[in-house]
């Protein structure tokens, strides 16, 4: 209002001014002319005169009446200051002086600074040195700049540690760095209009956030549709999870026949209608099979001097590398001992142990068709030996120990073998529970215990751990074991035989254990918090790592430094086999368990990518020698690189087996960035299964792949790759429809290769009548028909019988020899080739655990010796009740 008032007072000054200046201009212009002022101007004074009556209605004027349009105002420039182009900056104003930015000395003596430029005129008078500070913008620009150079170095330190962290946390890192700054946009509406992009599809509102995580090929894992106790063959079987292949094959059978629920209502008809398919129809596992122990045997019978040698040996070669469950320079030296005659009087459990080596290599000479191979039915002898002297009646209520826990693993690991799964799943979990009561999974502080021992129970646990991972893969099942509650130090680098080098005693030296070894530094386990970083010990100041190996930039703990100068060995293929295998127990922990159905779907297409990205991470820290993709003339360790690889590619088709589905259908309103994630997860589940059967020859030869490949575990890797080809051929190959017919060819040879696995292997002639089945039935759905395949079963009709093995009475074979008890004076060792090429003597080395025990003499208090050279303690001769022993493993 005030405005209004100033500009109407000022306008009407104006007009007083201009009738005033007419007259004087008239005047100037005609001065002979009488000065008489108009009509219009005698009005103009007379209303000027009077106050202004407001009109009761506006009345239109006549456009002669109407003034003339002034002139538009001009305006005038102010004239220059004399401190202008000195002060830069300060403006002239109303005779004040105005300065845009102050020197520091005159904002803090509170002073009018004059703005000259370098000085100004204060500091000039007092000789101050004149300083002008950044202004607000330049301070915000400063700072602006600053905190994007810490953005980038932040996120820069996040991507580094989300390979370190838990998983959780992992998932957390990536959704923040994943997510969009907005700075173009007023409001989050704007952004949120900017994410809109393919179909008019939200990429934050898309329904894989909202959908569970139940709509992928994994299904319902927090329910069962069968009851397992309803009759035998049920029970035989179990419950299969769904991240095993048997499981996988039983929904392909109902699938082919009864087609796929696309929602929820579908899925309940759909199970109702398909409770005709069982786990037992779909297993080719021979669980089955009884193994029951003949009345007539001999427990405490051996075979002769050159079969065990043999047999001893194929254990060796084939076995220890992957599952070194016992101490091999130790058990060497007691072996070659009791067989020499030298020693006598072992104790049951070490004879348990010895029997079972027997039993896992006459059945790996079967398969390999070994020239020297006895009766098919051998292994189940020697198994049935060591069972009635490890696992008679008071078994179960005895208090663990070590040789108790090897004997166990070593028999879980050899029913895997026989396909007897749901039995070795029971036996390994009681190895487990045996092994945590004795401390195993705990790193070993004790002053008492050499480093040497140490490394050889840390093997014990290793390997119990590979075998209840694989078992847990192979059934679906969850395992026994927890990484959180795991410090056992990671395998060391070196072979027993290396253990007295520098190099070996710096590995096996407890800051080494505590720190480089420690499995927490490498791929944190699930729901393993970033800070937990070691387990409580006698003194908190040595529990903790040092600030060095918690650092981000350590890079030895992240790149296996510590590891990457030793010599290739057996022990390094053992120390990446297990890392393999704890990524793909966070896989199953992630992925396949009742948790995993909480959560929605783009989070697990976030812990698919994780893992992704962890298994590449693997392979590129993975020895040269023992890269499988690689070409390599070098055969020395072929069986190591073959072992790897399908443990390799088995881990990957389960990371990424969610996504090998109609996820399209199940989510029909995803948006395009989750659309494209799950077809390449998909393809790279599909990729995964062809490049393991592209390890293999086109040529299938059972007796050479089991030479060279995981041969106790690879029909369950096989038939990983063949159900998973399967399931895309009954999709008629939607996720990969230009790989349609490669995918044909490579599923047809992964039945050729069942089909000749199967001429020796039961389990592997079920494996192929399920699998020949189902792709004589995918085949058309791609317009393909199979030819050029055999229709007849592989191997003699009849079944192994299991549960009617030979008597001790008949063991005569020419491989076998006649029967034999444990002798007192056997042959020299001529034939014996266990590590004597390289080491001077065996007992140098057997001196690796003190606390191995051989004899058991009822009347033997303790067996702890001393020496180096492993004397053996001897007690009085056996009773006829068996050879007690006190059981300090081997």
């Amino acid at each position: 209002m005030s405005e209004q008032s100033s500009r109407k007072d000022s306008d009407e000054s104006g007009q007083r001014h201009s009738s005033n200046r007419q007259p004087s201009e008239g005047a100037s212009q005609t001065s002979n002319e009488p000065t008489q002022p108009s009509e219009s101007s005698r009005h103009s004074s007379s209303l000027l005169s009077q106050p202004p009556a407001a009109p009761a209605f506006r009345v239109p004027k006549s456009p002669l009446d109407r003034p003339q349009a002034k002139a538009p105002k001009v305006a005038i420039p102010r004239l220059p200051n004399k401190g202008d182009s000195a002060a830069g900056g300060g403006i002239k104003s109303g005779g004040r002086h105005r300065v845009m930015h102050a020197c520091e000395p005159c904002r803090s003596r509170k002073t009018k600074c004059s703005g000259e430029k370098p000085a100004c005129r204060h500091c000039q008078d007092f000789k101050v040195n004149c300083v002008y500070a950044d202004g607000k913008r330049d301070r915000a620009k400063k700072a602006f700049g600053s905190l994007a150079e810490k953005f980038a170095d932040f996120e820069a330190v996040l991507k580094d540690l989300s390979s370190r962290v838990c998983e959780e946390d992992a998932i957390l890192i990536k959704t923040l760095l994943e997510k969009d700054v907005v700075s173009t946009y007023g409001d989050s509406q704007g952004a949120g209009d900017a994410l809109r992009e393919v179909d008019g599809v939200s990429e934050a509102s898309g329904e894989e956030s909202d959908a569970s995580a139940g709509v992928g090929s994994t299904g319902a894992v927090d329910r069962i549709e069968e009851d397992f106790n309803r009759n035998e063959a049920a029970r035989t079987t179990g419950f299969m999870g769904k991240n095993s292949e048997v499981t996988w094959l039983q929904k392909l059978r109902q699938e082919t026949k009864f087609g796929s629920p696309t929602d929820r209502d579908s899925e309940t008809e759909f199970r109702k209608k398909t409770g005709g398919f069982s786990a037992h129809d779909s297993s080719y596992h021979l669980d089955d099979f009884s193994i029951s122990v003949p009345e007539a045997i001999d427990r405490f019978e051996i075979p002769p001097r050159e079969t065990a040698d043999l047999l001893f040996n194929a254990y060796l070669e084939s076995v220890h590398p992957s599952f070194p469950i016992i101490g091999k320079i130790t058990f060497s030296s007691q072996y070659r001992k009791f067989m020499e005659g030298t020693s006598a009087n072992p104790g049951e459990r070490w004879l348990a142990i010895l029997n079972m080596i027997f039993a896992i290599g006459a059945k790996y000479a079967h398969l390999v068709q070994a020239g020297w191979r006895g009766d098919e039915r051998d292994h189940l002898l020697y198994f049935s030996r060591a069972r009635l002297l490890s696992m008679n009646g008071n078994t179960l209520f005895n208090h663990p120990d070590l040789q108790q826990v090897q004997v166990s693993g070593l028999i879980a690991f050899y029913l895997m073998a026989t396909s007897q799964i749901n039995r070795a799943w029971a036996i390994g979990g009681t190895a487990v529970r045996a092994a945590i009561a004795l401390g195993l999974n705990m790193r070993n502080e004790s002053a008492r215990t050499p480093d040497t021992s140490k490394e050889i129970r840390y093997r014990v646990w290793w390997s119990l751990y590979g075998l209840e991972h694989l078992l847990g893969m192979m059934t679906g099942r969850p395992t026994g074991l927890s990484d959180e509650a795991c410090t056992t130090p990671l395998p060391a680098p070196m072979d027993e035989d290396a253990f007295q080098s520098q190099q070996a005693l710096s590995l096996l030296s407890t800051d080494m254990q505590r720190n480089a070894r420690y499995p927490g530094r490498l791929y944190r386990s699930p729901n393993t918090s970033a800070t937990t970083t070691s387990v409580p010990d006698r003194s908190r100041s040595s529990s903790k790592p040092s600030s060095a190996s918690r650092s981000p930039s350590a890079p030895q703990h992240l790149d296996l430094e510590w590891a990457r100068n030793v010599p290739p060995s057996t022990s390094l293929y053992f120390l990446h086999h297990i890392l393999l295998t704890r990524i793909s127990q966070s896989v199953l922990n992630k992925l396949y368990t009742p948790a995993a159905m909480q959560t929605s779907w783009s989070q697990i297409q976030m812990v698919i990518s994780e893992h992704d990205r962890r298994i590449a991470k693997w392979h590129s820290n993975l020895p040269s020698i023992f890269d499988f993709k690689r070409k390599q003339r070098d055969q020395n360790y072929l069986h190591l690189r073959m072992c790897l690889g399908f443990l390799y590619y088995g881990t990957r088709i389960i990371v990424h087996r969610p996504c090998l589905c109609r996820l399209d259908r199940k989510i029909p309103h995803q948006s395009a960035k989750s659309q494209g994630f799950n077809r390449a997860s998909a393809a790279s589940c599909i990729e995964a299964a062809r490049e393991m059967l592209q390890m293999l020859p086109d040529e299938p030869n059972a007796v050479g792949l089991n030479r060279i490949g995981p041969w106790s575990c690879i029909l369950h890797h096989l038939m990983q790759a063949t159900v998973v080809l399967l399931l895309e051929l009954s999709l008629r190959s939607c996720h990969m429809p230009e790989e349609a017919e490669d995918i044909f060819d490579v599923t047809k040879k992964a039945v050729r290769w069942l089909y000749s696995l199967g001429e020796e292997s039961y389990s592997a002639r079920r494996a192929w009548a399920l699998c020949n089945e189902m792709f004589r039935e995918a085949a058309p759905k791609i317009g393909r028909e199979v030819d050029n395949l055999p229709e007849q079963p592989p191997g003699p009709l009849d079944q192994p019988s299991y549960s009617n093995p030979r008597s001790a009475t008949s063991e005569h074979s020419p491989a076998m020899g006649g029967p034999m008890l444990m002798p007192n004076i056997l042959q020299s060792g001529e034939n014996f080739t266990v590590m004597q090429s390289d080491l001077a003597t065996m007992a140098a080395f057997a001196g690796y655990d003190e606390y191995i025990s051989y004899s058991g003499g009822e009347r033997s208090t303790s067996f702890f010796p001393t020496s180096t050279d492993m004397e053996f303690i001897y007690s009085e001769p056996p009773q006829p009740d068996g050879y007690p022993d006190h059981g300090g493993g081997v």
